[in-house]
């Protein structure tokens, strides 16, 4: 119970805090926005050690109704303040909850969840500084070169993390995910369009780690 007490809170304050720098500091709707994706995800990210993965099932269907919620009354402005179409911020919970229920351990549901908050949050920010000049189009939506890139780097350190701390299991497939693993999920977060990547990313490290796992 303390931990989902916890996690309440600190998603909450996160929300709070987020809504203060828009309205207080003028910051971008896009910065605000991956201020939260970055500082709430990272901290979702590490709820197995706090909690089950049942509560975190429940949880995250409890931020998916909060989204939904803001979404009809203009709540957190500072989450759906963006122009460009997206999906994302509905998609984001969704994700949490696939990876809480595939993941066959905490390490492999904690690498699903920092893909989302590190990996593609500092993609975006990065990546946005170079859009008028290295852009591209992919269905429409903008990525850049230097977003890719910035994806791929964290997607590798975040893999050799679990690989690192998920103990011996991947002692015979360790070298097949560090090559494949970063360069699959990138692939996807640049195919992926109106934060439809929040979904697809998680089931594609769910399902290359429990699948490469040696129980």
């Amino acid at each position: 119970m303390l931990g989902i007490l916890i996690g309440v809170a600190g998603v909450g304050c996160t929300l709070i805090l987020s809504e203060v720098l828009r309205h207080y500091r003028k910051v971008s709707p896009e910065f605000s926005r991956k201020f939260v994706h970055i500082l709430t995800g990272t901290f979702i990210a590490f709820w197995p050690w706090i909690m089950s993965f049942g509560a975190i099932q429940l949880l995250s269907l409890g931020l998916l109704a909060v989204v939904l919620v803001s979404l009809k009354l203009h709540i957190f402005k500072s989450i759906h303040g963006v122009e460009r179409h997206t999906y994302g911020e509905i998609l984001f919970p969704v994700g949490i909850f696939i990876a809480a229920t595939f993941a066959q351990s905490a390490w492999i549901y904690t690498a699903a969840i920092l893909h989302l908050s590190l990996a593609d949050g500092f993609a975006a920010l990065v990546g946005i500084r170079y859009v008028k000049k290295h852009g591209y189009e992919i269905f429409g939506q903008t990525k850049t070169l230097v977003g890719t890139t910035v994806f791929y780097l964290f997607s590798l350190a975040i893999t050799l993390l679990v690989v690192a701390f998920d103990g011996p299991e991947y002692q015979d497939t360790a070298v097949a995910i560090l090559l494949w693993l970063p360069i699959g999920a990138t692939l996807v977060e640049s195919l992926a369009v109106y934060g439809s990547d929040n979904l697809l990313v998680p089931l594609l490290v769910v399902g290359v780690l429990n699948a490469l796992r040696v129980v």
